[in-house]
Protein backbone atom coordinates (compact mmCIF):
# COMPACT_ATOMS: atom_id res chain seq x y z
CA UNK A 1 0.00 0.00 0.00
CA UNK A 2 1.34 3.04 -0.92
CA UNK A 3 2.41 5.72 2.02
CA UNK A 4 -0.18 8.34 3.03
CA UNK A 5 -0.06 12.01 2.66
CA UNK A 6 -0.23 12.73 6.65
CA UNK A 7 3.11 10.37 6.71
CA UNK A 8 4.98 13.28 4.91
CA UNK A 9 4.73 15.35 8.97
CA UNK A 10 7.35 14.51 11.61
CA UNK A 11 6.44 12.62 14.58
CA UNK A 12 5.99 15.46 16.44
CA UNK A 13 3.59 16.92 14.04
CA UNK A 14 1.46 13.98 13.74
CA UNK A 15 1.31 14.03 17.02
CA UNK A 16 -0.03 17.29 17.49
CA UNK A 17 -2.29 17.24 14.50
CA UNK A 18 -3.62 13.87 16.08
CA UNK A 19 -4.60 15.39 19.38
CA UNK A 20 -6.02 18.90 17.96
CA UNK A 21 -8.24 17.01 15.90
CA UNK A 22 -9.01 14.58 18.33
CA UNK A 23 -9.65 17.69 20.18
CA UNK A 24 -11.98 19.43 17.37
CA UNK A 25 -14.18 16.38 16.97
CA UNK A 26 -14.95 16.53 20.79
CA UNK A 27 -15.71 19.85 20.88
CA UNK A 28 -17.94 19.72 17.45
CA UNK A 29 -19.84 17.01 18.68
CA UNK A 30 -19.98 18.71 22.41
CA UNK A 31 -20.99 21.55 20.55
CA UNK A 32 -24.04 19.59 18.15
CA UNK A 33 -25.55 17.88 21.51
CA UNK A 34 -25.48 21.45 22.85
CA UNK A 35 -26.86 23.80 20.13
CA UNK A 36 -29.60 21.06 18.61
CA UNK A 37 -32.25 19.98 20.06
CA UNK A 38 -32.22 16.26 21.23
CA UNK A 39 -35.51 15.30 18.48
CA UNK A 40 -33.12 16.36 15.53
CA UNK A 41 -30.52 13.41 16.60
CA UNK A 42 -33.01 11.06 17.23
CA UNK A 43 -34.91 11.82 14.07
CA UNK A 44 -31.63 11.42 11.79
CA UNK A 45 -30.51 8.13 13.30
CA UNK A 46 -34.16 7.28 12.41
CA UNK A 47 -33.62 8.37 9.17
CA UNK A 48 -30.55 6.83 8.50
CA UNK A 49 -31.93 3.13 9.40
CA UNK A 50 -34.39 3.86 6.82
CA UNK A 51 -33.87 1.84 3.78
CA UNK A 52 -37.28 2.79 1.85
CA UNK A 53 -37.88 5.51 -0.09
CA UNK A 54 -41.12 5.77 0.54
CA UNK A 55 -40.86 5.54 4.23
CA UNK A 56 -37.89 7.98 4.43
CA UNK A 57 -40.52 10.81 2.59
CA UNK A 58 -43.09 10.29 5.07
CA UNK A 59 -40.83 10.52 7.83
CA UNK A 60 -38.93 13.83 6.74
CA UNK A 61 -42.79 14.84 5.55
CA UNK A 62 -43.51 14.22 9.29
CA UNK A 63 -41.21 17.05 10.85
CA UNK A 64 -42.10 20.30 11.60
CA UNK A 65 -40.51 22.96 10.29
CA UNK A 66 -38.36 23.72 12.91
CA UNK A 67 -36.87 20.37 12.69
CA UNK A 68 -36.33 20.59 8.82
CA UNK A 69 -34.33 24.02 9.35
CA UNK A 70 -31.88 21.88 12.25
CA UNK A 71 -31.92 18.87 10.07
CA UNK A 72 -30.42 21.25 7.14
CA UNK A 73 -28.10 22.51 10.02
CA UNK A 74 -26.66 19.16 10.92
CA UNK A 75 -26.46 18.22 7.34
CA UNK A 76 -24.11 21.11 6.30
CA UNK A 77 -22.08 21.10 9.84
CA UNK A 78 -21.97 17.12 8.83
CA UNK A 79 -19.29 17.73 5.72
CA UNK A 80 -17.14 19.67 7.89
CA UNK A 81 -17.79 16.78 11.26
CA UNK A 82 -16.72 14.57 8.69
CA UNK A 83 -13.39 15.89 7.56
CA UNK A 84 -12.81 16.74 11.10
CA UNK A 85 -13.48 13.13 12.65
CA UNK A 86 -12.14 10.69 9.37
CA UNK A 87 -9.07 12.56 9.91
CA UNK A 88 -8.25 12.77 13.48
CA UNK A 89 -8.79 8.83 13.56
CA UNK A 90 -6.27 8.76 10.47
CA UNK A 91 -3.82 10.93 12.21
CA UNK A 92 -4.10 8.68 15.25
CA UNK A 93 -3.59 5.40 13.61
CA UNK A 94 -0.50 7.07 11.69
CA UNK A 95 0.69 8.56 14.95
CA UNK A 96 0.51 4.96 16.81
CA UNK A 97 2.19 3.25 14.04
CA UNK A 98 4.96 6.12 13.45
CA UNK A 99 8.04 3.78 14.73
CA UNK A 100 6.14 0.28 14.58
CA UNK A 101 7.00 -2.12 12.67
CA UNK A 102 6.02 -3.22 9.03
CA UNK A 103 2.39 -5.03 9.67
CA UNK A 104 1.22 -1.62 12.26
CA UNK A 105 2.31 0.72 9.60
CA UNK A 106 0.23 -1.42 6.69
CA UNK A 107 -2.82 -1.42 9.34
CA UNK A 108 -2.34 2.41 9.86
CA UNK A 109 -1.98 2.96 6.16
CA UNK A 110 -5.02 1.01 5.38
CA UNK A 111 -7.35 2.72 8.02
CA UNK A 112 -5.73 6.14 6.74
CA UNK A 113 -6.68 5.82 3.09
CA UNK A 114 -10.28 3.97 4.00
CA UNK A 115 -11.04 6.58 6.45
CA UNK A 116 -10.12 9.08 3.41
CA UNK A 117 -12.27 7.24 1.08
CA UNK A 118 -15.63 7.84 3.93
CA UNK A 119 -14.69 11.27 4.10
CA UNK A 120 -16.29 10.94 0.16
CA UNK A 121 -18.40 8.67 0.62
CA UNK A 122 -20.53 11.03 2.68
CA UNK A 123 -21.14 13.12 0.07
CA UNK A 124 -23.58 10.88 -2.12
CA UNK A 125 -24.75 9.77 1.90
CA UNK A 126 -25.76 13.60 2.57
CA UNK A 127 -26.63 14.38 -1.32
CA UNK A 128 -29.85 11.74 -0.51
CA UNK A 129 -30.51 13.20 2.84
CA UNK A 130 -30.52 17.05 1.15
CA UNK A 131 -32.90 15.90 -1.92
CA UNK A 132 -34.99 13.99 1.26
CA UNK A 133 -35.42 17.62 2.56
CA UNK A 134 -37.01 18.94 -0.32
CA UNK A 135 -38.93 16.48 -1.31
CA UNK A 136 -37.57 15.79 -3.90
CA UNK A 137 -37.25 11.80 -5.63
CA UNK A 138 -34.75 9.68 -3.99
CA UNK A 139 -35.15 5.94 -5.34
CA UNK A 140 -33.59 3.96 -4.72
CA UNK A 141 -30.62 6.19 -3.10
CA UNK A 142 -32.02 6.07 0.81
CA UNK A 143 -31.18 2.28 0.75
CA UNK A 144 -27.83 2.86 -0.12
CA UNK A 145 -27.23 5.75 1.31
CA UNK A 146 -28.17 3.68 4.66
CA UNK A 147 -25.74 1.57 3.46
CA UNK A 148 -23.06 3.80 3.19
CA UNK A 149 -23.63 5.05 6.36
CA UNK A 150 -23.57 1.84 8.13
CA UNK A 151 -20.73 0.90 6.46
CA UNK A 152 -18.94 4.68 7.48
CA UNK A 153 -19.29 4.51 10.77
CA UNK A 154 -18.34 0.51 10.93
CA UNK A 155 -14.84 1.94 9.71
CA UNK A 156 -14.68 5.04 11.91
CA UNK A 157 -14.63 3.17 15.22
CA UNK A 158 -12.84 0.25 14.15
CA UNK A 159 -10.16 2.81 13.01
CA UNK A 160 -10.27 4.41 16.36
CA UNK A 161 -10.23 1.11 18.32
CA UNK A 162 -7.29 -0.07 16.05
CA UNK A 163 -5.37 3.57 16.29
CA UNK A 164 -6.18 3.14 20.21
CA UNK A 165 -4.71 -0.29 20.39
CA UNK A 166 -1.69 0.77 18.40
CA UNK A 167 -0.78 3.55 20.30
CA UNK A 168 -1.44 1.49 23.50
CA UNK A 169 1.50 -0.78 21.96
CA UNK A 170 3.67 1.52 21.17
CA UNK A 171 3.74 3.03 24.67
CA UNK A 172 4.13 0.10 25.68
CA UNK A 173 7.01 -0.95 23.57
CA UNK A 174 8.89 2.46 24.51
CA UNK A 175 8.49 1.89 28.10
CA UNK A 176 10.05 -1.89 27.30
CA UNK A 177 13.16 -0.01 25.43
CA UNK A 178 13.96 3.31 28.04
CA UNK A 179 13.36 -0.32 31.11
CA UNK A 180 16.25 -2.33 29.37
Amino acid sequence: MPKHPLELLSYGAIRAVSLWLLAAWALMTLFLVAILPFEILERATALAATRDSAAARALVASWPPALRVSAAFLLGFDFLYDLVHNNAVACMCLWAAFHGKSAQKRIARTFAWTLWLCTLLNVPENWVYVRLLHGLSVDPWVGVAGQIASLRFFILWSGFVVGAALLFLSHVRSRQHADS
